[in-house]
């Protein structure tokens, strides 16, 4: 093909991506992102004349950043002032794949905006994960950002952190646990749960008191991927939270543990008076195989009258033990 042919299907793809139809627009997008560098040009140009509607931008835009050329950094760093969502969602995308340094300072400023939109939450997502994909030229902004003024600012640093697996992160995150704001004590767990260092299990223990319901449900499975059966005493007694959202989360990351002593806990689990707690016990025995709990099981199966959302507990008892003696039959 010569150069004048992919003149051409570059000009015709440019103006389909004004088409009516989604599904026509996409696939214009998607060819001018397989025509790569030859298409950037053009299309910065139909941009910058303003040959796109709000409604059809966000393609032109996508297939601007899918080429992925550091040509592209400008006009998509300029891209995040949209006031169209949707635009500023292709823009960090495109940002992200690029990886240029310059877009650290403009991708952090996407969390202080607010579309009034639902769409806004996973614009600030898509930046946490281009943040991340910039890699270590972006680290040192993001342990400020755990500092920010702005709440929304700490909430992403926490989660973009988490993926660059520095462990210079470990100190400033521990100590984001103690954040004012409860959404970043939560990120703040998640991410030292996925770097992995022991050193965050005492912090995260005291964090099973927090007033917020979601952060000591973070705690506990945070604790559950770093501690094993050294946290097998603190997240046993979250048992008596009074919250049954914490009692569940707990029996899931107990029943994962492998711990001899699980047996007796998840016994007593089986009478506890939120539904949803003794069908999540049940599940773990299910998990665990242990023939000892089919007694119990037997009884759950005939005479609990309770439902997990739409299921009855009798059900999940009967699945229960059928897993568990299939496994005994193949041990």
């Amino acid at each position: 093909m010569n150069n004048l042919d992919t003149n051409h299907i570059i000009e015709d793809m440019i103006n389909t991506l004004n088409d009516r139809t989604w599904r026509t627009r996409r696939q214009a997008s998607d060819k001018l992102i397989k025509i790569g560098k030859p298409a950037i040009l053009p299309l910065m140009t139909a941009i910058r004349q303003h040959a796109f509607t709000t409604f059809t931008l966000p393609e032109a835009v996508r297939a601007l950043g899918g080429i992925g050329d550091v040509q592209a950094v400008d006009l998509l760093i300029e891209e995040l002032e949209n006031q169209n969502v949707q635009v500023v969602q292709e823009a960090i995308k495109g940002l992200g794949l690029i990886g240029s340094p310059q877009a650290i300072q403009p991708l952090i400023n996407v969390f202080r905006r607010n579309w009034d939109d639902i769409e806004t939450i996973t614009a600030r997502q898509e930046a946490e994960s281009a943040l991340a994909a910039i890699g270590q030229p972006a680290f040192p902004s993001l342990l400020a950002m755990l500092t920010d003024e702005d709440d929304n600012v700490r909430e992403g640093g926490a989660s973009a952190l988490a993926e660059l697996y520095d462990p210079q992160a470990i100190d400033p995150l521990i100590n984001a646990l103690q954040d004012k704001k409860h959404l970043v004590r939560a990120h703040a767990a998640d991410a030292l749960a996925k770097l992995g260092n022991k050193r965050a299990i005492k912090p995260l223990i005291v964090l099973l008191a927090d007033d917020s319901w979601y952060v000591r449900t973070r705690a506990i499975f945070a604790l559950g991927q770093l501690g094993g059966s050294s946290v097998f005493a603190s997240l046993t007694n979250t048992l008596e939270d009074q919250d049954p959202r914490i009692r569940s989360a707990a029996v899931s990351v107990l029943g994962q543990l492998q711990d001899t002593r699980i047996h007796d806990v998840l016994l007593k689990v089986l009478s506890d008076p939120d539904g949803n707690v003794r069908s999540d016990a049940v599940l773990a025995f299910a998990r665990s195989g242990d023939t000892r709990a089919l007694s119990a099981l037997s009884w759950i199966q005939q005479n609990d009258p309770g439902y997990s959302g739409v299921n009855r507990i009798k059900d999940t008892a009967t699945y229960a033990i059928q897993c568990i003696q299939e496994r005994h039959l193949k041990n």
